[in-house]
């Protein structure tokens, strides 16, 4: 007799265990796809298939890497471009600083071509 109440009461409470619903039930397939639409829940809770295909998908990412890799190559052109400026800006300096001081050497020499020509007269 306990023997019958012990099984039976391990029948129920495995059984008990055994009916729980699943909070997120997940299945994992042991395959991929690779072309065609994806499965969507249709508002009315029933399966239907997307606009959007795998194809259209692997084209977005591919497209998204190209984008990435002309981004940086834009971004490394404008470094170069950067430095050129500077570079230019630097010479642009360095040439007003020698225009400035040929322009001081013509005034003084201007002034010694005066200074000449009043002791000569």
């Amino acid at each position: 007799m306990k023997n019958l109440l012990i099984i039976i009461v391990f029948l129920v409470s495995s059984t008990i265990v055994f009916a729980q619903e699943l909070k997120d039930p997940t299945l994992k397939a042991p395959f991929t796809e690779s072309s065609g639409n994806f499965l969507v829940l249709t508002s009315f809770d029933k399966i239907g298939k997307s606009d959007i295909t795998i194809d259209y998908i692997k084209n977005l990412r591919q497209e998204l890497n190209d984008s990435k890799k002309t981004i940086s190559e834009q971004k490394q052109q404008l470094n170069e471009n950067k430095k050129t400026i500077s570079e230019q800006q630097k010479q642009i300096n360095e040439q007003k600083k020698e225009l400035e001081e040929l322009k001081k050497s013509i005034t003084q020499l201007a002034r010694k071509v005066e200074d000449l020509e009043k002791k000569v007269k």
